[in-house]
């Protein structure tokens, strides 16, 4: 079989988003659903836009979205009718030239490329003209029909693989889902409390630890090796640490601030950025290991680490934190608010019996993770196998 390389520009319409009005964004559901870049990747929005817009910009079902800031994610669009917002673009196939589910599988490496090597200063963007100058491999060059029909059956092999990797995700995230729902049948709603259990302030909860201004670190201090250094990067959505992307410090830096070397049983906490409130329990031995400005450590007390993560984790509880602290420009939730914010306090058997539910459930998360690794392995062989043009 014959391949060639084309220019996606030549075989796509690329569609930038527009920028909306502010003045317009509501979260009460007044007007169109607003898709922003965290939105690419949750497949929803919660931030709705009650302006006027063209039809031009008005998304539905299966338009293939990509984030053009961050981590460049590429997904279908899977929340109905909704509005294009800036630094997010639509790409549609020439249907004469190119399969869009051939496309769809082919994105993610040549975006996870570039994404390597573009530098950043914080965040990392892409451009609709450096998505243009992605070179796809396409079939049967002077067969046009021909190409279609390849495309489209190596396109039916990736989504059987695929469809098996999102089984797995689909039984994590069930995990998951059952999990809170046992969280709020045994203890309720941790806000209104209505199981009437006894109220405690954080700090009874927890010790709170954080890095002191004056003991911070710079660029110069990290290193290839060494001690970690945990952020808001390292915690994942599921309460888990991620260390797939460590990041190093240097012995002495390290050492100069033993109040915050994690330990066994910690929770790390995000109490700034984007992704405040988001939390993880320090579950595994990590050797030598310290946080960087933006965590919390939250040191277990008289509760049950497993009980607190969740209790954290849960978004009615998290909303009351953010909620406690004062309006700022920049959300922060201070190590005094963490200290003082009102949690329910059931009692430590009822806490160590959800504890012990909850390692049954991660054992069976478990297994699931082991099985999507797995077919992680193969989706990816195969995408390399088709694109190479030996599938």
């Amino acid at each position: 079989m014959s391949w060639h390389l084309v220019n996606l520009g030549e075989c796509v319409d690329i569609l930038s988003g527009f920028a909306f009005k502010s003045s317009c964004f509501n979260d009460s559901g007044d007007g169109l659903p607003l898709v922003r870049i965290r939105d690419v990747v949750r497949g929803e929005s919660n931030t709705y836009y009650s302006g006027e817009y063209a039809e031009l910009y008005v998304l539905k079902n299966d338009d293939l979205l990509i984030g053009m800031d961050g981590d460049f994610n590429r997904e279908k669009w899977t929340g109905g009718k909704a509005l294009l917002n800036q630094r997010v673009c639509k790409i549609t196939a020439d249907p004469s030239v190119l399969d869009q589910q051939y496309l769809y599988h082919f994105l993610p490496k040549e975006l996870l490329r570039i994404h390597a090597s573009t530098p950043a200063v914080t965040v990392k963007h892409l451009s609709v003209k450096g998505i243009r100058a992605i070179e796809i491999p396409l079939p049967y060059p002077d067969d046009p029909e021909k190409s279609l029909k390849e495309q489209k059956r190596i396109a039916a092999i990736l989504d059987k693989a695929d469809g098996i990797r999102r089984k797995r995700q689909q039984a994590i995230q069930l995990a998951d889902d059952f999990l809170r729902s046992v969280f709020l049948d045994m203890f309720g709603d941790p806000v209104a409390n209505p199981k009437g259990w006894e109220m405690k302030v954080g700090g009874e909860h927890y010790d709170v630890r954080g890095r002191v201004g004056w003991k911070g670190y710079k660029k110069t201090d990290l290193r290839d090796e060494g001690s970690l250094v945990l952020g808001a990067t390292h915690i994942t959505n599921l309460g888990e640490v991620n260390l797939t992307k460590p990041v190093y410090l240097s012995e002495e830096k390290y050492l100069e601030s033993p109040e915050i070397m994690v330990e066994l049983n910690d929770l790390l906490f995000v109490q700034r950025g984007n992704t405040i409130g988001k939390i993880a329990l320090v579950d595994n031995e990590l050797g030598e290991a310290t946080i960087n400005p933006v965590l919390l450590i939250l040191r277990p007390q008289l509760s049950n680490p497993i009980f607190l993560l969740n209790l954290l984790m849960n978004e009615r509880q998290k909303y009351e934190i953010i909620s406690f602290n004062s309006g700022s420009a920049q959300p922060m939730i201070t190590q005094k608010s963490m200290k003082e914010c009102s949690l329910i306090n059931p009692p430590v058997s009822l806490q160590n019996r959800f504890s012990e539910m909850a390692s049954k459930i991660e054992q069976k998360k478990e297994l699931a993770k082991k099985s999507l690794q797995k077919s992680d392995g193969l989706f990816n062989s195969l995408s390399q196998l088709a694109f190479n043009g030996e599938l």
